[in-house]
């Protein structure tokens, strides 16, 4: 059996692995400055433009018009509806506290009555009435205050003379 050694000339192996680790470290170089070069056009040529497209074909965007469309609406019916029958119910108070006033109606009042508050134009005559019943109350809470008045006299009056009758007793 022979044995063949290769001849190796180990300054060559030197020289050669030199030449490949100064090539490795310009290539190396070469590929780190690419890649920060690289790095810096991307930041520089980067910028992000934020576009929102409302499109009624979109089901959300549909939605999101139309239930604030729909909650508006119900809530404009709902306030005249609700002024309507304040307005209705408003009408029916002074209507009661007139005949309230006047000690009772006959059908001929009540007809005038309804007739006046359901007409939009007899605005003044309405105004009238509810005049006429907030004086006849205003009136009546006067009198009321100025009999009590009076019974607080009497009452004070009365006391005052038990009062002076003790004292003469004694």
């Amino acid at each position: 059996m022979i044995k063949l050694t290769p001849k190796v000339d180990l300054s060559d192996l030197k020289e050669m692995i030199k030449t490949l680790e100064t090539q490795n470290y310009k290539t190396r170089y070469t590929v780190t400055a690419n890649i920060e070069e690289i790095k810096n056009i991307i930041k520089e040529n980067t910028h992000q433009y934020h576009h929102y497209i409302f499109d009624m074909r979109s089901s959300k965007v549909f939605i999101m018009i139309l239930l604030p469309t729909l909650i508006s609406l119900a809530s404009l019916t709902y306030n005249t509806i609700q002024s309507i029958e304040n307005n209705r119910l408003e009408n029916n108070d002074i209507k009661y506290r007139y005949i309230k006033m006047a000690g009772g109606a006959s059908k001929a009042n009540l007809f005038v009555l309804e007739s006046v508050f359901n007409e939009k134009s007899s605005r003044e005559m309405q105004d009238r009435y509810k005049n006429q019943v907030v004086d006849f109350e205003t009136k009546v809470q006067q009198r009321a205050e100025e009999i009590e008045q009076a019974n607080l006299k009497e009452e004070q009056a009365k006391r005052l003379l038990n009062e002076s009758e003790q004292i003469r007793k004694k």
